[in-house]
């Protein structure tokens, strides 16, 4: 959910980052065991259409919900807010249209063989990184070899086998194995495209990437800037001549930051101030952007399943049973919000029906029984979450429902980290 003033932007949100944010910043927000569709949010609540040319010029600051433990693809782990940030310095080789479909972005074009064991990526011309230097197949190679022996990317790069350059703008990849829809691998953290001398170098401090802003400034956990790229390869973009990030994980803080306007636009979660914005929007004060085609933000609880009492299956159904996610919603989030039922929601291209286990108390208290049995009548685990107000609320609200099936559950909590890089 994103939200900023209703005013005259003056064409500072222009054509090329109004498609960015959009896509970076209309997460819906979802209460379930996994993914979530987005519920009853309205969408796009007060926002302001218009055919005007934009001009160029301007700063937007931008709250961020969290910061971020570095900026190289290889060693930094790259969150929702992580992202927000990482799209304004690096390209990636494709992108998701509107529809969701694939599109080549910073490639020029996707070739795969006929059984999609090997893949010819032909780059753009013209194009060069922030310091000067020509992005090239030999760069991008570069770049691959390292992250597929990245200890944080590794797994990613499982499919293939090695790289070749072809030609100065052409890249073969050879896969162990058909990997037909690799393009779509290329629109994340592992398709970015970074300056090899940099990203080989492991700083993670200053990141060199080809992307429309030029990296700046940051303060930890406080603030970074990106400048314009004025030799970004996509010619008249972008338009903006900078941008401000702000990490301010508190919601509350952050809302009422928006609204003395010392920030331009943020990102929100919380369904309080979901509520209240959405509220003001209709008034005509704040524009909310909540419509999106992707993937959205969720809820969930992961279990560790090698360990007493999740490796057991009937523990694992116990618990889903015992799970009333539409309570949770209307409870936690006040029904903005829709249950989910597997990884992907509805509008995501992957999504598929599954058969998770529903909310079903007397299935939930014969399963408990049964491990109890097994266990010399114990079922008990402790759950562990940050110590930010909505995860607090939900790990509250499932453990009192689940002792009241009959589980005993300790609550343990984590400080948020603070980056010092």
């Amino acid at each position: 959910m994103a939200c900023h003033p209703r005013r005259p932007v003056r064409g500072t949100l222009l054509a090329f980052l109004i498609t960015a944010l959009v896509s970076i910043l209309a997460t819906g927000c979802g209460s379930g065991d996994t993914n979530s569709s987005q519920g009853t949010v309205p969408r796009n609540a007060g926002a302001i259409e218009t055919d005007d040319t934009a001009q160029p010029g301007g700063k937007i600051v931008y709250g961020l919900i969290a910061e971020t433990n570095g900026w190289n693809p290889g060693s930094s782990q790259w969150a929702a807010s992580g992202l927000e940030v990482a799209h304004t310095i690096f390209d990636t080789l494709s992108a998701f249209d509107a529809e969701l479909n694939i599109q080549p972005f910073a490639a020029e074009s996707f070739t795969p063989s006929a059984d999609y064991k090997t893949w010819v990526i032909k780059l753009r011309p013209g194009m060069t990184f922030h310091n000067g230097e020509p992005v090239n197949a030999d760069a991008v190679r570069r770049g691959f070899e390292y992250l597929k022996n990245s200890t944080l990317t590794h797994d990613a790069f499982e499919p293939v086998e090695s790289f070749e350059t072809r030609s100065e703008l052409e890249l073969v990849v050879n896969m162990k194995q058909p990997w037909a829809n690799y393009p779509n691998a290329l629109a994340t953290q592992i398709g970015v495209i970074t300056e090899p001398d940099w990203l080989t170098s492991g700083d993670v401090r200053n990141p060199i990437g080809s992307g429309p802003f030029i990296f700046d400034s940051w303060e930890p956990n406080a603030s970074l800037r990106v400048r314009k790229n004025a030799n970004y390869w996509q010619r008249g973009f972008p338009l903006l001549d900078e941008i401000e990030f702000r990490v301010i994980p508190d919601a509350g803080t952050r809302s009422q930051s928006l609204e003395a306007g010392t920030i331009d636009i943020m990102q929100m979660s919380d369904p309080p101030y979901i509520r209240r914005f959405l509220e003001q929007a209709g008034s005509g004060r704040y524009q909310v952007f909540s419509d999106t085609k992707g993937e959205t933000a969720e809820v969930f609880v992961q279990l560790n399943t090698t360990e007493p009492p999740f490796d057991d299956p009937d523990a694992r159904r116990a618990l889903a049973y015992a799970t009333n996610k539409q309570e949770l919603v209307d409870t936690i989030a006040g029904g903005l919000f829709t249950t989910a039922n597997g990884p992907f929601p509805p509008s995501s291209p992957w999504y598929t029906e599954t058969d998770y286990p529903q909310y079903d108390e007397a299935k939930a208290k014969e399963l408990i029984e049964r491990v109890k049995a097994r266990n010399g009548g114990k079922f008990e685990f402790t759950l562990i979450g940050s110590v930010t107000p909505g995860t607090l609320e939900h790990m509250q609200f499932l453990k009192q429902r689940w002792e009241d099936l009959g589980i005993s559950v300790k609550l343990d909590t984590l400080q948020p980290v603070s980056y010092t890089h």
